[in-house]
């Protein structure tokens, strides 16, 4: 197993980054939050190209921990 945090943070670079409504956190990149206006759908896109980008980086695909929302 390979922390996913560590990867966001050193080989994707993800964090403290995002767009003008979901970003991931500058103290911890495993998590995701609305900076404001932000649905669920665009979290879940947002979380969606991120795992894409990990999948591409690392040929890791993630794997879910919450299955139903």
């Amino acid at each position: 197993k390979v922390p996913l945090g560590w990867i966001l943070e050193h080989i994707t670079k993800r964090k403290g980054t995002g767009s003008d409504t979901v970003g991931c956190y500058e103290g911890q990149a495993l998590v995701l939050y609305n900076k404001g206006g932000a649905t669920a759908t665009d979290v879940a896109a947002f979380a969606a190209t991120i795992a894409a980008e990990v999948q591409a980086a690392t040929e890791i695909a993630i794997e879910w921990e919450v299955t139903k929302w």
